[in-house]
């Protein structure tokens, strides 16, 4: 006997999925970097940078350009300007805290993004002298029509960090009764995380009494066979000597029929075979799981840092063999840079993967 899965509204579910994780677009336009566009500035977001500035230096100097931020000698002018460019990005009270936080921003700038130190750099102060200006001017002005700088965003790694981030893995998904059996189960356990997620499901819109009735008709009929119908399944009711009632056919054929005959119903009673509904659900995350899937993730994404990282490598060493006309190093660097390339990708298409296997081993096959 065939097992059907019903909706909560008592319609037989043909079959369910989620949706994956998408990127949100704000805002959907034609843009171009000579075509002014009008800004409002949002005082908060400007706080933010004026307190990390320094921190943000930092990292742009020692992590981004490989410099030493000590190596920058205007450091404190361009920290200063920075501070002022952000103070107009905002409400006086609000910019304020990004100006008093632009030592750490740049700092973080410099030193971590750049990796270089803050004593290399010999205006930094003229820099941050800049930043400051253009922070107070935003501030003052926070309504504003000037030409966009147009970036390209690139959401990397989003799966895997969801699932670090939320520790998501197949035997982590429970619900209220696992829970309660459970001996760290309390009021004040904080082993529990709710995510939502979306559920995707395609079902008939006959309802369950109706299926029945489908049910109940077919077994009152009798179908005829022989051999060419059995092996393409395919039956009518046609009273004579070589019939078969319903239950005597294959499952196979008897579930082909039926759902032949549901259909026919729904194209009729509901001018449609099958509907499809979307609904948010809520999913609990048991956070005290051994976290053998979770390290695996870490580490396949660890490594195709790794691999990303050696591929930039050797595209910089090609760019120098070819200057030198060294067609050997040529030759190597360009099969590292493939080997290097497909692996990275080999790595990406794996780590995608990992998020789907937990909502079909972990949620679907636990309802």
């Amino acid at each position: 006997m065939v097992q059907y899965k019903y909706t909560d509204d008592s319609h037989l579910l043909i079959s369910e999925t989620y949706i994956g994780v998408s990127v949100e677009v704000f805002k959907s336009d034609i843009f171009h970097n000579d075509i002014s566009c009008r800004f409002k500035i949002v005082p908060e977001t400007v706080e933010y940078l004026i307190d990390n500035i320094d921190r943000t230096l930092q990292q742009s100097i020692e992590i981004e350009e490989k410099l030493t931020i000590d190596l920058i000698e205007n450091l404190f002018e361009i920290k200063e300007d920075i501070f002022q460019r952000l103070q107009h990005l905002k409400k006086i009270e609000t910019i304020q805290y990004l100006i008093d936080n632009i030592d750490r921003t740049l700092q973080q700038s410099i030193e971590i993004e750049e990796k270089l130190s803050m004593d290399l750099i010999e205006n930094l102060s003229e820099i941050k002298e800049d930043i400051l200006q253009r922070l107070q001017h935003l501030k003052n002005v926070p309504n504003r029509l000037e030409n966009p700088n147009i970036y390209h965003l690139n959401v990397g790694a989003m799966y895997p960090n969801i699932i670090l981030t939320n520790r998501l893995q197949p035997s982590a998904i429970v619900d209220s009764t696992i829970c309660a059996q459970c001996d760290l189960n309390c009021p004040n356990a904080h082993c529990q995380r709710k995510i939502d997620w979306i559920w995707r499901g395609t079902y008939v819109p006959a309802t369950r009494n109706e299926l029945q009735r489908i049910q109940l008709q077919l077994e009152n009929e009798r179908f005829s066979f022989n051999a060419q119908s059995i092996e393409k399944n395919h039956f009518n009711n046609n009273n004579n000597n070589n019939t078969l009632s319903f239950h005597e056919l294959p499952q196979e054929t008897q579930l082909s029929i039926e759902r032949k005959r549901l259909a026919d119903y729904c194209r009729k009673a509901y001018k449609k075979v099958n509907h499809t509904r979307e609904e948010t659900r809520e999913t609990t995350v048991c956070q005290c799981e051994n976290s053998f899937y979770v390290d695996t993730v870490r580490a396949f994404r660890d490594r195709r840092y790794e691999y990303k990282g050696l591929h930039k490598k050797w595209k910089k060493n090609l760019t120098n063999a070819a200057k030198k006309d060294d067609l050997n190093e040529a030759k190597r660097c360009n099969n590292l840079i493939v080997i290097y390339d497909s692996l990275q990708l080999a790595h990406k298409c794996i780590l995608n993967s990992f998020y789907g296997y937990v909502m079909r081993r972990g949620y679907f096959k636990s309802v």
